[in-house]
């Protein structure tokens, strides 16, 4: 499970992927000091874009009980008394009566089954984009659906998620996207108290084509043992994904940050040439004094000066809420 506070680490990582094509490409968001990873890029001679993490938590509706049809783009979900507006995370059994009937592990609480829907445009800026969803975590039979497309499920309530959806979307500043997501718990399930439905953070992983995979960044210190008291060798494993239909060439420059944002490594570049819809992974070794406490920062970067945002909000991304259906 990826974890979001890190602002108590000693030092970063930082895994960068050069797309050769100077696009203005979202990245990740970093958990640590932004002006310390904006300076260090600077001195690297690249810009960052815009966060390629965004996160997706407000403006869904939720209903209890299981719904004919509420899969549908077009399923009406306008009525109040049948569905509610909330932010994520979200737990659907805390809310109901606990019942000696029901599991003492679960607290008495009863399970059930939820619908959470979420309707949004996104701007022309990500026709062509590689947009993944992402689930931290929901409990504990997930479907999830978008414009009336199932695009996965997840039948584990302790792990992260994820579904490719780009092709599902449309993309063009007016069209409304709608995300469908069921959630079924069915007790007993657990040797203690759960919770009920998308109880963690939801993004939109939004990135160009070519990017740095969701998770792709391995660190490894292999020498550690003989190495301890003086250079260690950190091992640093980057996969580099293109999602375009073709060939693409990139560069990954990898550097070791301290926490004051001071370089301790020298940048190691690594070329990569990636043939259409693939994935290539690059190992590289790099020396770095004394013992660190790693975050992974990862970006793909541009080599524009000012990247131009995606307009509509700070991401483009508009909540479609009842008043807009109406016209009110």
């Amino acid at each position: 499970m990826r974890r979001k506070s890190s602002k108590q680490l000693f030092s970063v990582l930082m895994a960068t992927a050069m797309v050769m094509s100077g696009f203005s490409v979202p990245v990740m968001a970093s958990p640590v000091d932004d002006a310390m990873v904006q300076s260090a890029l600077a001195e690297a001679g690249v810009e960052a874009s815009e966060s390629r993490e965004i996160n997706f938590n407000k403006g869904w509706k939720f209903h209890f009980g299981d719904v004919t049809g509420a899969e549908a783009k077009n399923y009406d979900d306008s009525k109040a008394d049948e569905w509610g507006d909330l932010n994520l995370p979200h737990d659907f059994s805390i809310t109901q009566k606990p019942s000696n009937s029901n599991e003492a592990e679960s607290g008495f609480m009863p399970g059930g089954t939820g619908w959470y829907r979420k309707s949004f445009t996104l701007p022309s800026d990500y026709a062509g984009k590689s947009v993944v969803l992402n689930f931290d975590g929901s409990y504990n039979h997930t479907y999830v659906y978008v414009n009336g497309t199932k695009v996965g499920e997840n039948h584990y309530g302790y792990n992260d998620f994820a579904f490719d959806i780009s092709k599902y979307l449309a993309c063009d500043g007016t069209t409304e996207n709608v995300i469908s997501v069921k959630v079924v718990h069915q007790t007993p399930s657990s040797r203690w108290y759960s919770g009920s439905g998308i109880y963690r953070d939801v993004e939109l992983i939004v990135t160009d084509a070519v990017h740095v995979s969701r998770n792709g960044t391995y660190v490894t210190t292999p020498n550690l043992a003989t190495e301890k008291d003086g250079d260690v060798t950190v091992k640093v494993q980057t996969d580099v994904q293109n999602d375009s239909s073709a060939q693409a060439a990139a560069q990954i420059r990898t550097t070791v940050l301290d926490a004051e944002g001071k370089a301790v490594s020298k940048a190691v570049t690594t070329d990569v040439t990636l043939a259409a819809n693939s994935t290539a992974e690059k190992v590289k070794d790099i020396k770095s004094p004394g013992s660190w406490c790693f975050l992974i920062h990862y970006a793909l970067l541009s080599r524009e000066k000012h990247p131009t945002r995606p307009r509509g909000g700070r991401h483009g991304i508009t909540s479609t809420t009842d008043a807009d259906r109406s016209g009110k």
